[in-house]
C-alpha cells in the first residue's frame, strides 16, 4: 500500500507508459521521472510502481516526492503549436514573431520549445539539450518563421549532419529600407561577441544570396537563401551590403513607428527526407501589416 504522503495526484486521462504520464503532467525531464520510478516515489491505486509500469484511463497516480527537476528541461507550453508538415519521425513548425525558440531558465513556458513539449513530451530527449526539443535548428527571437524539428535522437543527428552538409536549404524574408544588390554576399563573421557579431576576414565563412527584391509600400521585400546561417547572418550581411533591416537598432537599422525589432522571416525550408523531397512555404505574417501596408 501507499507509503508517505502524496505531493502530487490525479487520475490518467488515458491508458499508456507511466513515466509519459507522469512527465506530461509535471513537465519533468522521462530520466527524471524514471528515477523517482525506481526510488519507489510513485504510486498507482495505492500500490507502489516501478520502471515500465503501465496506467490505464482513471488510475488514481500519486507522487511521493516531485521527480527533480531538470535545469533544461522546458515546462509544457502555454498556447497552440502551429506545424507545417509531420511525420513520424520529424515535423516542420512556424515560430511566432517575439517568441524565443527555448528556454535560457527551467521555469520559462513562452517559448517554442514549451509548446513541442507540450505537444509531444519526448521531444526533451530527441536533442543533445533537453530544453531544444528536438529542434534541429533555431531563430532569433524577434524572427519569425519556419523550424525543422526531429522526434527522436537518431533523427535530429542525422538533420543536424544535413545541415551541417547544406543539404537543407532555407529561405527568409527581410524588410529593409533600401534594396540590397542581388547577388552573393560572402563575407566571414566573428560570433566571438555573443550579442552582436561582426564582419571579420578572421571570421567563420558565411554566405548569404539575396534571390529577389520587390517594392512593398515604403520598403523593399528582400528574398534571400541562407541554407548554413550563422548567428545574425542574414542581418550583419544585409547591414554589411548598406540595406539593414527594418527596426534593427543593434545593426544600424531604422526605426520605423509603431514597430520594435527587426523585420526577418524564416519563409522557406527544403530538404529530402525518407527518400522524399520536402519543401514547406510561409508567406510574411499578418503581424508585419504595419511595415508592409505603409504608405508615403
Amino acid at each position: 500500500m501507499e507509503t508517505g504522503q502524496a505531493v502530487q495526484r490525479w487520475r490518467a486521462s488515458k491508458s499508456g507508459r507511466l513515466d509519459v504520464e507522469i512527465a506530461r503532467r509535471t513537465g519533468a525531464s522521462r530520466a527524471s521521472v524514471r528515477r523517482l520510478l525506481l526510488a519507489g516515489g510513485v504510486c498507482v491505486n495505492g500500490q507502489v510502481v516501478k520502471k515500465g509500469a503501465v496506467v490505464h484511463a482513471g488510475d488514481e497516480v500519486y507522487l511521493l516526492k516531485a521527480p527533480a527537476p531538470s535545469r533544461f528541461c522546458p515546462l509544457p507550453g502555454l498556447g497552440a503549436l502551429q506545424i507545417r508538415w509531420s511525420t513520424e519521425r520529424a515535423l516542420v513548425v512556424e515560430k511566432a514573431r517575439g517568441m524565443p525558440s527555448h528556454p535560457l531558465r527551467p521555469e520559462e513556458r513562452d517559448t517554442l520549445a514549451n509548446l513541442l513539449v507540450a505537444h509531444s513530451p519526448s521531444l526533451a530527449e530527441a536533442s543533445e539539450d533537453p530544453r531544444e526539443a528536438g529542434l534541429v535548428h533555431r531563430l532569433d527571437t524577434n524572427t519569425s518563421g519556419l523550424l525543422l524539428v526531429a522526434r527522436d535522437r537518431s533523427t535530429w543527428t542525422m538533420l543536424r549532419e544535413a545541415l551541417r552538409s547544406h543539404r537543407i536549404e532555407k529561405e527568409y524574408l527581410a524588410l529593409c529600407r533600401t534594396p540590397p544588390p542581388i547577388g552573393m554576399i560572402d563575407a566571414p563573421i566573428d560570433t566571438a561577441d555573443r550579442r552582436k557579431v561582426k564582419i571579420t576576414e578572421t571570421g567563420r565563412p558565411a554566405r548569404t544570396e539575396v534571390l529577389e527584391v520587390s517594392a512593398v509600400g515604403v520598403l523593399f521585400e528582400v528574398r534571400i537563401n541562407a541554407s548554413h546561417a550563422t548567428r545574425h547572418q542574414v542581418r550583419v550581411h544585409l547591414a554589411h551590403a548598406g540595406s539593414p533591416l527594418v527596426g534593427d537598432s543593434l545593426y544600424g537599422g531604422e526605426s520605423f513607428p509603431g514597430w520594435e525589432g527587426h523585420a526577418l522571416h524564416a519563409s522557406r525550408i527544403s530538404f529530402r527526407f525518407e527518400g522524399a523531397h520536402v519543401d514547406v512555404k510561409s508567406p510574411l505574417p499578418a503581424v508585419y501589416a504595419p511595415l508592409t501596408q505603409a504608405a508615403e
